[in-house]
């Protein structure tokens, strides 16, 4: 882990938290550094603490880290951290598009191009125009017309006058300029938005009724009846007496943040809480799941991971390799192989021919030879041809997977098996085939390595050997480590014993008092190889 990006992400989450419903001190606070401007304290941004997941540019972002007091430093980086996550909303197509807004939104660029500051700021905090649905006419679902846009300009300006009447060619510039911009919304995007909505109006919903201005929060009693609730400072709800007959009313759902009710779906209100944002690039999350208040940690744990997740970069090897091999390789696979019984050492070599960095003769020569070291074989030793040598594979590799073939595991022995665990299938090996190709590697790299040495042929047949042996002595140490387990605690009142998922595996067979048997095969190959020795 990145100890700096570690710092970021805790950072970030401050102003995940700032979106979080509920006030306080400190939110109330940010408010006044991010919302408003320096001209009079005048409401610069009335979307409320959404607009800093917007779509802002990057010279708005930088008016609002101008305007923050020079001692908030703290908060400046919190702002920036929050920022650098590439916050996208995970919508398809123009899903959504009602609540988005007109002036910020991401998608609604052809709406505003060309609009100056000056007339945005008029048609916020004038006029209202807050996200794209205040186009629109809930009765009719029409755009509202120009004679309608005049009737509200002429009444605003005349209320904010003190009563004095405005220019009729003003008040008609505006409502043309306005109407304009409404025509602008594209097709689709205005058929998303006049299509009904469905409300789940099951007893137990949580929903918002809606009636001449005024806005409700209620949960439905039954088909017809809601209780209205309080919602406090931290968003919760607080049921009150008063039943209202809900099919009287606009209902619209209630979008939560958790258990928090952050507001009606399609506002701007809940408009950071009512779908996920992909993460830099990554898999979508939704804030509430990037909170820390709501889930211990696991929000910093999540934006840090996230954070190095984009930083990464698929390793040189996958392309050589697929170059190499002449087919499309699911890379993820290989890289989730795990595997039982084997030792950190034993899983270098084949970690290394997976990553394409194991020293081979043709690397850069060993003892003055880059050719291979089998018998009747002058080809160049590169890491692909251990695999492909006839040689080593009739002696070894095809006596691995007659083994692994009696041992019930996949016995095929293709190039893509041996070198990065992907069966014919299709399909990763598991854990217990991943330990014997890992103990393969280690044997047959030490039998290269030792004929070069030794500038001498390689014996394969002693490479397979020891491979046996190694496979057997860790097999004994897999069933001895659970045989002490036990034996430690088989005496006490509440003793506990093997869980089956490690009793029953092809190399072998234990029971729940430990006493183990290796499997059948294993056991006639080594007596086979190893005669003298006898079992360790």
């Amino acid at each position: 882990m990145s100890w700096s990006e570690h710092i970021k992400a805790i950072k970030a989450q401050w102003i995940v938290r700032y979106l979080q419903p509920g006030d306080s001190a400190w939110k109330n606070m940010l408010d006044e550094f991010i919302l408003k401007s320096t001209r009079g304290g005048k409401l610069q941004y009335p979307e409320g603490r959404a607009i800093v997941v917007m779509g802002l540019t990057v010279a708005q972002k930088r008016a609002i880290l101008k305007r923050m007091p020079t001692k908030a430093v703290y908060w400046k980086e919190c702002l920036l951290a929050f920022w650098d996550l590439k916050l996208d909303r995970q919508v398809d197509g123009w899903e959504g598009i009602d609540g988005e807004s007109p002036w910020h939104g991401k998608r609604t660029e052809c709406v505003r191009r060309g609009v100056s500051y000056n007339d945005v700021q008029y048609y916020k905090n004038k006029l209202g125009i807050l996200q794209m649905s205040d186009f629109i006419n809930a009765k009719t679902n029409e755009l509202f017309t120009e004679n309608r846009w005049k009737r509200w300009v002429d009444h605003f300006e005349t209320r904010d006058s003190g009563g004095i009447p405005p220019d009729n060619m003003e008040v008609d510039r505006i409502a043309r300029k306005i109407h304009d911009i409404s025509l602008r919304i594209p097709g689709m995007a205005f058929l998303e938005m006049t299509k009904d909505q469905e409300v789940d109006i099951t007893p137990g919903s949580r929903i918002y009724l809606e009636r001449g201005g005024h806005r409700t929060p209620a949960i439905v009693e039954d088909d017809n009846l809601a209780r209205a609730v309080d919602i406090d400072a931290v968003g919760r709800h607080h049921e009150r007496k008063r039943l209202m007959r809900f099919r009287r009313y606009r209902v619209r759902s209630a979008v939560l943040w958790g258990t928090r009710w952050a507001g009606p779906s399609g506002s701007t209100d809940a408009w950071a809480s009512e779908y996920p944002f992909k993460l830099r690039s990554s898999d979508a999350f939704s804030l509430y799941d990037l909170s820390r208040s709501q889930e211990g940690e696991y929000g910093i744990k999540t934006i840090t991971r996230e954070m190095a997740k984009s930083k990464m970069k698929p390793p040189a090897c996958e392309a050589v390799w697929e170059v190499k091999l002449g087919q499309r390789i699911r890379f993820d696979k290989v890289w989730k192989i795990k595997a039982d019984y084997v030792s950190p050492r034993d899983q270098i070599a084949w970690l290394k021919i997976q990553h394409r960095n194991l020293w081979v003769a043709a690397s850069g020569g060993m003892h003055g030879s880059t050719k291979c070291s089998a018998a009747g074989c002058n080809e160049e030793e590169k890491q692909e041809h251990l695999v492909r040598c006839p040689t080593i594979k009739r002696e070894f590799w095809d006596k691995v997977a007659a083994l692994m073939g009696k041992l019930k595991m996949d016995a095929g022995s293709s190039d893509l098996k041996w070198l990065l665990g992907i069966k014919g299938d299709g399909i990763k090996v598991d854990k217990e085939e991943a330990a014997v190709i890992f103990w393969a590697w280690r044997n047959l790299y030490a039998e290269v390595t030792r004929a070069r040495i030794e500038g001498k042929q390689l014996d394969l047949k002693k490479a397979y050997a020891n491979f046996v042996r190694m496979a057997y002595t860790r097999i004994v140490a897999y069933g001895a480590k659970w045989y002490r387990w036990y034996s430690r605690q088989q005496y006490r009142t509440k003793a506990k014993s093997i869980p089956i998922r490690f009793r029953e595996r092809k190399l072998i067979d234990s029971e729940a008092t430990a006493e183990y048997t290796i499997a059948a095969p294993m056991q006639l190959e080594y007596k086979l190889l190893w005669p003298a020795t006898g079992p360790p």
